[in-house]
């Protein structure tokens, strides 16, 4: 019985260790995992959305185009690429530079520079007295001009020969033409034979002063009026074979009226 006890005795000291070392030796214990998250420790951050491409801007249009690369009003320029679209082909974009509007005609203050006006006097024509004006431009809103007259005047019924010539000084509101105040400095002559037997013969001087206005067109037809007055200074004489001559000075205001058509260079 010593045998048995003292087996059963090994027994019970052995099986518990055994009991303790076992499962260390043949079955590993797992490791210890990470806590489980709390709710409110960690916001929750959804991932962001993928952005689609920014549209390209359509090429302006061209002057001129090429005639052999595409279709006569097309380019090779897609237009702006849509995601998940591819494109193939053309569209139509603006017309050639032939297509657009012509520029507006100019107007008549805009035309190129004109520097010469000849003029023939309307008023004077009724004489008869042909008085032609030959107008310069030496710069901007002034002209210089110089007058010939030649022809009949009647005075009292009785018809004097006439000889003029002077000149104009012009102040104008645009470079050759507009609103105008003139100033003329005019020298004349006329004989004639008032009584039978009797010579008459004048000659003097005209001052004037006179406003009006001088147009122009896109053509270059001209046309004057001006009006105004005029101081005239005047030696008259009168000769007769048996009484022999006598003279007299003379001056006066008179109301004075221009009348002029013609062309400017």
């Amino acid at each position: 019985m010593r045998l048995p006890s003292l087996v059963l005795g090994l027994s019970a000291v052995l099986v518990p260790g055994l009991a303790h070392a076992e499962p260390t030796r043949s079955f590993p214990l797992p490791e210890a995992s990470a806590p489980a998250p709390q709710p409110g420790e960690h916001a929750y951050v959804p991932p962001a959305a993928p952005s689609a491409p920014a549209p390209r801007a359509a090429p302006a249009a061209p002057e001129y185009y090429s005639s052999q690369s595409y279709p006569q009003g097309y380019t090779q320029q897609p237009p702006p690429a849509r995601a998940g679209y591819a494109w193939s082909g053309y569209y139509q974009s603006p017309g050639p530079a032939t297509d657009r509007p012509a520029d507006e005609p100019r107007k008549d203050d805009e035309r190129g520079p004109s520097s010469v006006t000849v003029s023939l006097s309307l008023l004077h024509l009724i004489g008869p007295l042909a008085e032609g004006t030959l107008e310069l431009r030496p710069f901007d809103h002034v002209g210089i001009a110089g007058v010939l007259g030649r022809g009949n005047f009647k005075v009292d019924g009785d018809d004097y020969s006439v000889w003029e010539y002077g000149g104009q000084l012009n102040i104008y509101s645009s470079a050759f033409d507009g609103l105008a105040v003139t100033g003329e400095v005019f020298r004349f002559s006329g004989e004639g034979e008032p009584e039978p037997g009797v010579k008459g013969s004048g000659r003097g001087t005209l001052l004037s002063g006179l406003i009006g206005y001088k147009g122009i067109t896109s053509g270059g037809f001209t046309l004057v009026i001006q009006g105004g007055f005029t101081r005239v200074l005047a030696e008259v004489s009168a000769e007769k074979a048996d009484l022999g001559s006598a003279s007299e000075d003379a001056s006066t205001w008179l109301p004075m009226a221009n009348l002029n058509l013609g062309f400017t260079l």
